[in-house]
């Protein structure tokens, strides 16, 4: 019995925004790509809450199975293509200054 991709995506969809941002660009531009058997672990890995799935994505710990930490490490890659570079101009502060 296989996972269904409308299955996964919905549990993409997080209660945690940073966990949602992650994941989206994930869902959208790899999970097609996925076999049978990855769509089960990952499945898996989606089936922890939020508190638990997110210090695993973030790198704060690795992911206690082998299988999970290859989708990790897909998740990662999928949101930092998805980042658009920001020019160092648009962090500085504007000061104006009073002749």
């Amino acid at each position: 019995m296989g996972v269904a991709h409308g299955q996964i995506r919905w549990r993409c969809r997080r209660a945690m925004l940073e966990l949602d941002l992650a994941l989206q660009p994930f869902a959208e531009e790899k999970l097609e790509g996925l076999s049978e058997e990855e769509l089960e672990s990952l499945a898996s890995l989606l089936r922890l809450e939020d508190h638990d799935l997110w210090p695993l994505v973030a790198g704060m710990h690795k992911a206690p199975r082998d299988d999970w930490q290859v989708l990790i490490a897909s998740i990662r890659q999928a949101f930092a293509a998805r980042r658009e570079p920001v020019r160092d101009e648009e962090w500085q502060p504007t000061i104006e200054r009073k002749a």
